[in-house]
């Protein structure tokens, strides 16, 4: 039998998820279409709002990976306080042979000093082959990201522009690649500078060229389906590059910023805050970087290895 108080609850979760996408999220447009209120008349339907709140949240993120927008999402507390779950090892390299080197990227955390480490124990090693694998990583900061791709390449790195919900409601359209280059630059490339100026109407990061030394081997970067977020801008800018050789699947086509909102004291969502165009004024999200060389990701490895002279 549905409980009352559980329907009640989840009705009024449902209120109070409207209201924070109505106020935060990039571009308010987007909750207009069609398809957002189909979203809608989903997770307030009675056989929604009389699940449980787990298994309401389980439906909400099954409804919401069919939007034209990624990054929105619910989370729950977990209730298991005795659940351990395996620590996962950001960063960590794996050395094949004398000459080849693997850099598992597992995650994107704000931990310059870590991948600033494994940078230099790369150069210090002399290796003549570095693999990165980005399969299964959804991404994070971009702190480490900027330091990566700096070793790996010293021309300016146009990383594309950020777009403000605050664009969005004085000029209500995306902005053309004129208005791209014309956006302010992003003054450091750290978590909180990232954050800092949210109240722009759109930024720009640009990595100015530099004269540290860069890896002088062959790169290979590899990737599948699951490779999203911050990887994908990281991805694309060095294919652009020619920087390294991209193998394996499409990207999975997640890029915009987002941010945690608190919903009540069970469940919070991640709204989509900035939208994200590459300096070529493309979009990403929902599209991916295709590889250079496409083929399944469980064979991207031994492909590079197969490449490597």
């Amino acid at each position: 039998m549905m409980s009352q108080k559980q329907f009640k609850k989840n009705r009024k979760t449902v209120q109070k998820i409207q209201s924070l996408t109505q106020e935060n999220i990039y571009n308010a447009k987007l909750l207009e279409t069609q398809e957002y209120q189909e979203f809608i008349s989903y997770i307030t339907s009675q056989e929604v709002l009389s699940l449980d709140t787990f298994e309401f949240a389980k439906a909400f993120n099954r409804k919401a990976n069919t939007l034209s927008f990624s990054h929105y999402y619910l989370g729950t507390k977990n209730k298991k306080k005795n659940s351990k779950k395996k620590k996962v090892v950001p960063f960590e390299l794996e050395e094949l042979s004398q000459e080849t080197v693997m850099l598992h990227l597992r995650k994107f955390v704000a931990d310059g000093a870590a991948i600033t480490k494994i940078v230099q124990e790369i150069s210090q090693k002399g290796y003549k082959n570095l693999i990165i694998d980005l399969r299964n990583n959804s991404g994070g900061t971009l702190d480490a990201a900027v330091i990566l791709g700096r070793f790996l390449t010293n021309q300016t790195i146009d990383a594309g522009a950020y777009v403000t919900r605050k664009w969005y409601d004085e000029m209500g359209e995306t902005p053309s690649l004129e208005e791209i280059q014309k956006f302010k630059f992003l003054g450091g490339f750290t978590y909180k500078d990232f954050q800092d100026i949210q109240e722009e109407l759109a930024f720009r990061m640009v990595l100015p060229g530099n004269s540290n030394a860069t890896f002088q081997g062959e790169v290979f970067v590899l990737t599948n389906n699951q490779t999203a977020s911050a990887c994908e801008p990281f991805v694309h800018v060095l294919k652009t590059h020619n920087a390294a050789q991209i193998i394996g699947e499409t990207t999975a086509g997640q890029m915009l910023s987002a941010n945690w909102f608190k919903v009540n004291k069970d469940i919070s969502i991640f709204i989509p805050v900035n939208d994200y165009l590459t300096a070529e004024g493309t979009r990403l999200d929902q599209i991916g970087v295709k590889p250079h060389i496409e083929i399944d990701a469980d064979k991207a490895l031994q492909t590079a290895l197969d490449s490597i002279d």
